[in-house]
């Protein structure tokens, strides 16, 4: 860190946490929906039967613990989603209905989720934390949404698994 008299350095605190959450949740409730498909029928002007899944009594794990993971949480909680918080250290967090801490309780947590939402900070310890470990525990179809930084997540890796459906659906608000 620097450090000069006539330097502050600040962060932003809690300030993008609703906007993320609302980011997040938009997103969810889109796929879930299947909006972009009912907006494709539209275009094509084409329409046929098309079903959809609820986003109540989905599981949703979230990889991080501060302002904007918390967010996150309250507003999955608020449309009826069981929240699991991954974090550094096994402490726990209000709000959710579990804590996974270290890489074995990610590993632990990935394979129980239907939505992994990845907003951590990028640290040495994060970067290139969702490794194909991480995304080849996940369940059939499971969902991603990346609201943290690229290097979070092995990009590489992840469109293997889209290709092959493990992954279904990946929401990237960053990449590198």
């Amino acid at each position: 860190v620097l450090s000069h008299p006539n330097l502050v350095l600040t962060d932003s605190g809690p300030a993008y946490g609703p906007s993320m959450a609302e980011f997040v949740i938009t997103w969810m409730l889109a796929i879930t929906h299947r909006v972009p498909t009912f907006l494709e029928m539209q275009s094509d002007r084409h329409w046929e039967w098309v079903t959809h899944s609820e986003l109540a009594g989905s599981k949703v794990g979230i990889i991080g613990a501060g302002p904007v993971a918390q967010h996150i949480a309250q507003a999955c909680k608020a449309v009826g989603c069981t929240v699991f918080m991954h974090r550094k250290r096994p402490i726990s967090v209000s709000g959710v209905d579990g804590v996974f801490s270290g890489f074995s309780g990610l590993l632990e947590l990935a394979p129980t989720v239907d939505w992994l939402i990845i907003a951590c900070a990028m640290t040495q310890e994060t970067n290139g934390l969702v490794n194909q470990d991480v995304l080849s525990v996940l369940k059939s179809g499971a969902r991603l949404i990346n609201v943290s930084r690229g290097g979070v997540v092995d990009q590489i890796e992840l469109l293997r698994c889209l290709d092959s459906g493990k992954v279904s659906t990946a929401v990237l608000d960053v990449t590198t």
